[in-house]
């Protein structure tokens, strides 16, 4: 372990000490991690979580934070590990790969320009692919277990990568069940050949759809749940909530 300020490095790793995540999180609240990581493939993922274990610290494995609200000021005796540097992609004959830390930007991006389509409705939407699938991300009802194929994930009890075939999972309305102790590594997605004018066109119109629903600005963007029977939107609106604010 060499020293390094305040911070130091486990192997080639470097390990942050009492780290603000602030900028880190859509809403940008302010709390401070005793320790943080940002590991840059599976090798040093590894390494982050035997530095857990030896150092009986509990671990938070996050993306791009849009859809977590840090309730502590101070989270002691816990590493925050950052899996956005965990961002490859990789085109196949018949799948279409991302790892977990690809940001939706990214993922909407590297379709346009190789002209792959199934994607558009993921447009606009904050986050990265491992909260993708753990939340079984959609809008304007189309949900991402609709074009997985399988997942990878890493299975903390013996640290054995494996993939999981969508089959062996279970999908519910924004979640997803039957990882178990394990950490999403990424997703294989089946894809459509198309004109990139078409596909700017579907993704221009989903944005547009989306800025006239939803406020700009720091926020978890959907925060109800729809129901069975019901919208979300329409209850509030019901009881005069909307646009309501409590301290800005």
């Amino acid at each position: 372990m060499e020293s390094w300020g305040n911070d130091f490095r486990e192997n080639e790793m470097k390990i942050e000490r009492d780290k603000n995540i602030e900028n880190l999180n859509s809403v940008k609240v302010k709390s401070i991690f005793e320790y943080y990581v940002k590991p840059l493939n599976l090798d040093e993922l590894k390494d982050s979580i035997k530095f857990a274990k030896s150092n009986n610290l509990k671990c938070y494995f996050m993306g791009n934070c849009s859809n977590t609200l840090f309730t502590r000021e101070f989270y002691n005796k816990s590493i925050f590990i950052n899996l956005t540097g965990l961002n490859k992609i990789n085109l196949n004959e018949d799948s279409l790969y991302f790892q977990c830390g690809v940001t939706g930007k990214q993922l909407i991006n590297y379709c346009i320009k190789n002209r792959l389509g199934g994607f558009e409705f993921l447009a606009g939407i904050p986050g990265s692919v491992g909260g993708f699938i753990k939340m079984n991300a959609g809008s304007f009802s189309k949900s991402i277990n609709e074009i997985l194929l399988k997942i990878e994930v890493l299975q903390l009890t013996n640290m054995e990568i494996i993939n999981k075939d969508k089959r062996d999972l279970k999908f519910d309305y924004r979640k997803l069940n039957g990882t178990g102790n394990s950490v999403i590594l990424g997703g294989y997605f089946k894809f459509s050949k198309e004109s990139e004018d078409k596909k700017k066109k579907r993704i221009k119109d989903y944005l547009i759809k989306r800025r006239m629903k939803q406020p700009s600005g720091n926020s978890f963007g959907s925060v109800f749940k729809n129901g069975n029977n019901y919208y979300a939107g329409k209850l509030i609106e019901e009881a005069g909530l909307k646009g309501m604010e409590v301290n800005g």
